[in-house]
């Protein structure tokens, strides 16, 4: 993740990253997962532009069919929806 885009997402949205103390070592998955989570849909545009909409979809496709994840149910849905009409799995 480029230094702008981290600004953007990561630096200018604590709320998202409540809950970690050194932010500056954060991975793709932990950015994906939070935003996904609990962003707004700018933070998902900002995401997008960032690393891309097939990046986005990759990331959010192993984070839920893991057992354990951070994501809501109703979250998973919600982008499993619109991930399987923009970036289905296996594109």
């Amino acid at each position: 993740m480029n230094e702008d885009s981290y600004r953007k997402i990561v630096l200018n949205k604590p709320w998202l990253f409540w809950g970690v103390g050194n932010k500056s070592g954060l991975s793709d998955r932990a950015v994906v997962e939070a935003v996904l989570g609990f962003g707004d849909m700018q933070d998902f545009a900002a995401l997008k532009e960032c690393l891309g909409e097939k990046r986005v979809a990759e990331i959010f496709y192993r984070i839920s069919e893991k057992p354990r994840c951070n994501l809501s149910k109703k979250t998973i849905n919600f982008w499993n929806l619109y991930f399987q009409r923009h970036e289905p799995p296996g594109t």
